[in-house]
């Protein structure tokens, strides 16, 4: 596939004249490789080319007659067919003569024929279309390409020229032309990834649960090469529930790695993709041996076949060749330490073979920064093995692993480190005392004192462990927070800490403060109340949390919270109506405006159209308000008795003013979906409204030149009760 990135080069340049260039040259290859020609053509179809490349297309046929496979053949030929916009004799009579041995003896095919444009002189995409048309039948499934997803066929008529489909990502059952159907839908395979999840996800499901693989391979055999994120984009709740999500996928690509028909991506942006043959162990061991010049890349890469592939090493050729390698690498002069000591790990753990003057305790009793060198090791297997041999033969053994604990590490390896150092003298007391300096300023080891802090909240039996110790800890954690979560070299590990506390409900919280005494929940509210991380509501769902424990704060911090701005506040009877109104714009007034624009546009001129212009603004403003009513519903929350109080003005409060002639009104704030300016209920975006926000009871305020006095505050609910 020679000329690929070529093509992508070109088309990229959106010079159709260099374009044209390479084009020509390729037309003159001696052979013709069907998957190249379809993935140029791929390229061409995404393009700003694909337009003036349809004139010039039709030069493609004495290629296209040289593809030998018949399915190949034809997908090519459909290919060309789509882009074509000669409409010329010639292709009319090849495309009457494919789809007439294909589909001659489908009972409306005269009818098909006119359909797709081969009785008049416009027949671009006949044979896609006519594909189509032969796929329709009651109970088959298509594919939306605007967006409205799978869908299934539930009634057609060819007399009316008319079928009826269930979406799966739109409400109700949608009527289409065929005309329609040729512009957006494709049609799907009953055994397809796309029909199985939308016809029964549930048996998807159990089936994905007990052998994941024929799934994800069904998967990206229709779908085509897809990275982790997008596998789990089309799995997620559909077929696999999102909390179960990690566990599954772990499984999952696990056993992906070691499929022969699976290319596995190196990086998690990549893509998984399906070979067209199967790849041999062999073919493995030689991807892997392709990167023995890069000895950063060959060790981890050889380490993931061995564990992936425990087989190899019974193949004889294969480890030949791997102790080859490894013998040649030691030899090669400049070989850095941690190196070294690596190609003696892998001889020695999984070959059974040591080199005089190059093994592992050798190694490590050579090296003079040997904590620089074990650093340095990628593979954690590795790393942990030669821990193991530090720890043998190094006096000063607990130091190296101290330093290293302190420092960012997998937490396999921390937990090896924290486990070795606590299990004898002087480790432990060396670790305890370092420890305390780090719960003093937290800032100078933060990765570790993170992973630290979950270790204790997990019960692990280790210093500072225990309730008393997860009030130290989570103090710290919160001064931590405070301290790193404006500087930009940290903004991951803030982000880290955030999800810890706030996770599941903030579990976690609530396990360390459950019994805590006064003066500590106290000094928590305050230092929670300092992390810009917390938003309002976090903070007052924090408070709330440490009153459950101690009521009595409840009373003394008692204060009135502002709600948030961000919300969009509302009453349930609001958001029903909202919800109704984007449900008829989507199901009605959008389906009427496009058989609005489609019977203007039929009356021709589009320039003098005043029915075609009138019908594109009011969709416009359908799209307009589809799009605002969205953002609003985004962030709507229906306002509850528990988020209204009546110490000070806010949203759901009921309030009396008194003018200075002593006159009263009485006005309700809620959100800008229940204004109602003639019965005095007012959105907390108008100007009065946003006047007395916050005042209390008896408070004066000046408005429009008028001087109001606030005489009584009450809240919806009070008056519901009424």
């Amino acid at each position: 596939m020679g000329y690929i990135k070529e093509f992508q080069v070109r088309l990229s340049e959106r010079n159709f004249p260099r374009f044209l260039e390479l084009w020509e040259e390729y037309l003159t290859v001696d052979t013709t490789d069907a998957a190249e020609l379809k993935e140029i053509l791929n390229l061409i179809k995404h393009s700003d080319l694909k337009l003036p490349f349809g004139a010039i297309v039709e030069g493609l046929l004495p290629m296209w007659r040289t593809i030998s496979d018949k399915e190949e053949s034809y997908e090519v030929l459909r290919m060309i067919f789509d882009f074509e916009t000669t409409n010329s004799e010639a292709l009319k009579e090849l495309a009457t003569q494919v789809v007439t041995d294909r589909h001659g003896n489908h009972p409306y095919f005269k009818e098909g024929i006119r359909l797709v444009g081969l009785k008049g002189d416009n027949f671009q995409g006949a044979l896609r279309k006519f594909d189509l048309l032969v796929h329709l039948a009651k109970g088959n499934f298509v594919y939306h390409t605007s967006g409205w997803g799978t869908g299934e066929i539930l009634d057609l008529s060819f007399v009316r020229e008319q079928l009826t489909i269930e979406f799966e990502n739109v409400s109700g059952k949608k009527d289409f032309s065929f005309a329609n159907a040729f512009k957006t839908l494709e049609p799907l395979s009953k055994d397809g990834f796309l029909a199985r999840r939308f016809a029964n996800p549930d048996l998807l499901e159990a089936q994905a649960r007990e052998d994941s693989l024929p799934i994800l391979k069904l998967l990206l055999k229709d779908l085509g090469p897809k990275s982790a994120q997008e596998i789990k984009d089309e799995l997620v709740e559909l077929v696999i529930p999102d909390k179960e999500w990690a566990k599954w996928w772990q499984a999952s690509r696990a056993r992906l790695k070691k499929d022969s028909m699976i290319a596995v991506p190196e990086s998690t942006k990549d893509r998984f993709s399906l070979r067209t043959k199967e790849k041999s162990l062999q073919d493995e061991a030689e991807g892997v041996f392709s990167k023995k010049g890069d000895l950063n890349a060959f060790i981890p890469a050889l380490y993931s076949f061995i564990r992936d592939y425990p087989q190899a090493l019974k193949e004889e050729k294969i480890k030949s060749s791997i102790e080859s390698i490894l013998l040649e690498k030691m030899k090669e002069k400049g070989v850095l330490p941690e190196a070294d000591l690596q190609l003696a790990l892998f001889l020695e753990q999984y070959l059974d073979r040591q080199v005089p003057g190059h093994t592992v305790q050798e190694g490590v009793a050579r090296v003079e920064n040997l904590e620089k060198v074990l650093d340095a090791i990628e593979v954690l297997a590795l790393k942990k093995r030669a821990l193991q041999v530090v720890q043998q033969a190094k006096k000063n053994w607990d130091d190296i692993f101290l330093s290293l604990l302190l420092k960012s590490q997998p937490g396999m390896i921390r937990d090896y480190l924290l486990k070795s150092l606590l299990s004898e003298e002087p480790g432990k007391t060396k670790f305890i005392q370092a420890l305390e300096k780090v719960l003093k300023k937290p800032d100078q080891a933060p990765d570790f004192f993170v992973w630290y802090f979950q270790k204790v909240v997990q019960g692990d039996e280790i210093p500072h462990g225990g309730r008393e110790g997860g009030y130290k800890v989570l103090e710290t954690l919160l001064l931590l927070l405070s301290s790193i979560e404006n500087q930009p070299q940290h903004k991951e590990l803030a982000r880290k800490i955030f999800n810890i506390l706030s996770g599941k409900r903030y579990e976690v919280v609530r396990q360390v403060i459950q019994d805590a005494p006064t003066e500590f929940l106290k000094e928590f509210i305050l230092l929670a109340s300092k992390c810009n991380s917390f938003s309002e509501q976090d903070v007052k769902i924090l408070r709330s949390l440490a009153a459950v424990v101690d009521p009595s704060l409840d009373q003394k911090k008692k204060k009135k919270e502002r709600l948030d701005p961000l919300i969009f506040w509302t009453t349930e009877e609001a958001l029903r109506k909202m919800q109704e109104r984007i449900k008829h714009i989507a199901t009605t007034e959008t389906v009427d405006n496009s058989k609005e624009i489609e019977a203007a546009r039929a009356l021709g001129d589009l320039r003098e159209n005043s029915e075609f212009k009138f019908a594109k603004e009011r969709r416009a403003r359908l799209q307009e308000e589809m799009g605002r009513l969205s953002r609003e519903l985004q962030k709507a929350r229906v306002i509850t008795k528990e988020d209204v109080e009546t110490d000070e003005i806010g949203i759901g409060n009921v309030i009396t003013l008194v003018d200075s002639k002593g006159e009263e009104s009485t006005y309700t704030i809620l959100g800008p979906w229940d204004a109602d300016a003639d019965n005095g209920i007012l959105s907390s975006q108008s100007p009065l409204a946003q006047a007395m926000m916050g005042r209390a009871l008896g408070d004066a305020f000046s408005f429009k030149g008028e001087e109001y006095k606030v005489g009584h505050i009450s809240t919806i609910f009070d008056e519901a009760v009424k």
